[in-house]
């Protein structure tokens, strides 16, 4: 992903941002704004950038209907709005909500617009998109790994692999490494562009290995650890338990550390 641009709800301002989008990238995802209400314009925005009308889709309003019946809830007109879309447009199902993704093609720029709220947007980007881009990718494949680190400034850790830290084109693969900081420590996100699998991760393996030998005492997980899940497994097969006294946090550190199942088995409070 090399853009990541947030619009107001302004048609205007969404169909000037679709436009720049599909100028520059060869594929554009969009969240939000395909529900019924006044202040969902993504779908005008649709039309007017792609100069295609709106068209009632008697089969989309028989599945948000069913949808609705099946909770035993009577669907406000409203929802009605939902089968309305652009013409001449492919649509991705929703396995959990009822505003359809709405794909267009044009000389060679795939656009997906999709729903705004997370975990819809989600099952249709592990399922439907992440399939398309797959095919469309030409046999590249990406691999990602995340190593996650606390205590050091970003500044320092650089310093300490910036020869690691160079793009790295190796036959057929590019590797990179991403410094990711927030206030809960710095992630380092290895990615390679590959053909080939196997040797795509041996070399984020030995990337990652390179990377352990010298920061390995600020390393505390990977991928999607959490601080507060690995203290917790520490704690629990140490057989130790944990109290906290807070003031000015006002109970945050507390909320870090039970947001973790089974810490009871550890958090004394």
């Amino acid at each position: 992903m090399f853009w990541r641009v947030t619009v107001g709800d302004d048609v205007e301002l969404i169909t000037e941002a679709i436009a720049r989008a599909m100028q520059r990238s060869d594929l554009v995802l969009t969240t939000g704004g395909l529900g019924p209400t006044s202040d969902d314009l993504t779908k005008k925005a649709i039309c007017k950038y792609f100069k295609r009308p709106l068209v009632f889709h008697d089969d989309i309003l028989r599945d948000v209907e069913n949808r609705f019946k099946v909770r035993g809830i009577t669907m406000p007109a409203i929802n009605q709005n939902q089968a309305l879309l652009p013409q001449g447009a492919a649509f991705v199902p929703n396995t959990r909500g009822s505003a359809v993704g709405i794909v267009f093609e044009e000389n060679g720029h795939l656009f997906v617009s999709m729903p705004g709220v997370p975990d819809e947007m989600e099952a249709m980007v592990t399922g439907w998109v992440s399939d398309t881009i797959r095919k469309r990718s030409g046999g590249n494949i990406t691999l990602h790994r995340k190593i996650r680190a606390v205590g050091i400034f970003e500044s320092a850790l650089f310093e300490k692999i910036s020869d690691l830290a160079e793009i790295k084109n190796t036959g057929e693969s590019k590797l990179t490494i991403a410094f990711l900081p927030s206030r809960r420590g710095i992630d380092l996100r290895l990615t390679i562009t590959t053909r080939n699998q196997k040797e795509g991760q041996r070399l984020i393996d030995d990337l990652e290995s390179k990377i352990k030998e010298r920061i390995g005492s600020y390393i505390y997980g990977y991928d999607n650890e959490t601080l507060p899940e690995i203290i917790g497994k520490l704690l629990r097969e140490r057989r130790m338990t944990l109290s906290v006294a807070e003031s000015c946090t006002g109970g945050l550190l507390g909320k870090l550390i039970t947001d973790i199942p089974g810490s009871s088995d550890y958090f004394l409070g």
